[in-house]
């Protein structure tokens, strides 16, 4: 006998996709068995699911991680939960956003419509901060890094040289060591 699919309840989603997102993770790994596309039925229960909750959920976060980056970083960074053991998220204001089920066959499957406020903003900068992606710097992520090489110190280019130098020298003189070596041993056989 089969064991029945179980799908992940709205707080289940809340403390495992939410809490992930909350702390800065670029996504999540939902794990099942083989049960899952055992049958036909199965694999729709599935669709149902993402479809329905699972969906539902991970386009609410997902959308306001984007906003999140939009309007504190630039679009330079990720909105990580400034305080990692408060019970804060990235969710949409359900106030002022909505999440539609596209049923056409092309396209998104979800579609998010709605603005991002000035209560939102100010509420996501008292509760997330920036965690800037590889290049950018500063409060919000609106500073470019520069890789500029730094130039040698001229002391240092004179010690680089006078151990090139150096160690040409000593090459030479291994050479001709081993050279000298050659031709005494060489004259001691004869």
């Amino acid at each position: 006998m089969s064991s029945p699919l179980v799908h992940l309840k709205q707080s289940d989603l809340v403390h495992t996709i939410g809490e992930s997102a909350a702390l800065g993770a670029a996504g999540v790994v939902l794990w099942g068995s083989s049960e899952y596309a055992r049958s036909q039925r199965n694999c729709l229960t599935v669709k149902k699911y993402i479809d329905g909750a699972l969906g539902h959920y991970v386009i609410n976060v997902t959308s306001a991680a984007k906003l999140c980056s939009r309007a504190l970083c630039k679009k330079n960074g990720k909105c990580v939960r400034k305080s990692l053991d408060s019970q804060t998220y990235l969710h949409l204001n359900p106030r002022f956003f909505n999440i539609h089920l596209n049923h056409g066959i092309r396209g998104p499957r979800f579609h998010v419509s709605g603005h991002l406020n000035n209560l939102d903003i100010l509420d996501m900068k008292h509760k997330f901060t920036c965690q800037c992606y590889q290049g950018w710097t500063g409060i919000y992520c609106e500073i470019p890094q520069t890789t500029q090489p730094l130039l040698p110190h001229p002391r240092d280019s004179f010690l680089r040289e006078l151990l090139l130098v150096l160690s040409l020298h000593f090459s030479c003189l291994s050479v001709i060591m081993f050279l000298a070596l050659c031709l005494l041993i060489k004259c001691l056989i004869l």
